[in-house]
């Protein structure tokens, strides 16, 4: 994989301050991939990347590029339909995980690129910009809001009507709620100490914070598109359930399918949790993954919920 702009800092072992821009709070952890906004409420997807040139106005010039050869998924020209601005989604499905990779705020998009296109890494795809709805990003600030992730289901549309929302999904499956990232600094430097560490190596090394079963006979196209991710083989196509292992971020990282004779009557959709890491999911209060009711139960929180509703379609 490749670094998707000029700014060499990181490659060449500068500390992180040099090519990661804070936020409005200055820290530069605010820039990083977790519960870093807003106190440690607000979840950040990716990293933004410093830029390293400008033009005389003072905006910024950095090219971006194309972290690894793929296809151009998704293209958003018009920047006041996203908190994205303007961007660009590639999907790379010869990678050892089909991954997607996310690139945000830009100013320009190249001319010609279009869903459907092959890029190859290292290609330029646009410049580094400030575009965004909703929000101003100052000049000082400007960057490349940069992701790399799975996406949650082929049928987001479906769970989007369900929520009525106000506003129009103009994205399809490529709507940031229905993308699921992974650090993209925590892979570049795991690459750094071993050159041949894989997207599906590095994922599945990931601490598993939690674990759930689903009762259900569903074999979601999340795992058809990452089967990767599976546990062990399903066996002749049929499920009575999965016991799934998610990280502390909710990225489902292990899928165990339960055989057929395991499924209940009448509990299509039940959840339970089977396990679960106090330590990491404490100080990732952000993803909502789980919550402790007045008895002291533990059960799933809202944004595990969400998810699994993405997922299985419920």
């Amino acid at each position: 994989m490749q670094w998707p702009t000029p700014n060499n800092a990181f490659v060449e072992g500068k500390a992180v301050e040099e090519f990661i821009q804070p936020a409005a709070s200055g820290k530069v952890e605010s820039g990083m991939f977790g519960c870093v906004r807003n106190n440690g409420s607000r979840f950040h997807e990716g990293i933004d990347i410093k830029a390293t040139s400008w033009t005389k106005k003072r905006e910024p010039k950095d090219s971006v590029y194309a972290a690894l050869s793929g296809k151009v998924a998704y293209v958003n020209r018009r920047a006041g339909r996203s908190s994205y601005g303007k961007y660009v989604v590639l999907v790379h499905p010869n990678a050892s995980l089909p991954i997607y990779t996310l690139y945000a705020h830009l100013s320009e998009i190249s001319t010609g690129l279009a869903a459907g296109q092959e890029v190859e890494r290292g290609a330029q795809i646009g410049v580094m910009g400030r575009t965004a709805a909703g929000y101003t990003i100052p000049k000082e600030r400007a960057h490349l809001h940069f992701e790399m992730g799975l996406q949650l289901t082929d049928r987001f549309q479906s769970w989007y009507n369900k929520q009525k929302f106000a506003t129009k999904n103009y994205f399809g499956n490529y709507n940031g709620m229905n993308l699921v990232g992974v650090d993209p600094l925590g892979y570049f430097e795991g690459v750094k100490s071993d050159s041949q560490l894989s997207v599906r190596q590095y994922l599945c090394g990931l601490p598993t914070a939690l674990e759930v079963r689903v009762y259900t006979k569903k074999i979601p196209d999340f795992i058809r598109r990452y089967p990767h991710l599976l546990l062990k083989p399903i066996e002749k196509n049929k499920v009575g359930g999965w016991e799934i292992e998610f990280t502390w971020f909710g990225l489902p990282k292990g899928w165990r399918p339960l055989p057929v004779r395991e499924f209940k009557p009448n509990v299509e959709g039940d959840v339970s949790i089977l396990a679960y890491s106090p330590e990491l999911l404490k100080e990732n209060r952000c993803r909502q993954l789980i919550q402790k009711l007045p008895n002291g139960e533990i059960v799933t929180g809202k944004g595990l919920q969400r998810e699994l509703q993405k997922i299985f379609g419920y």
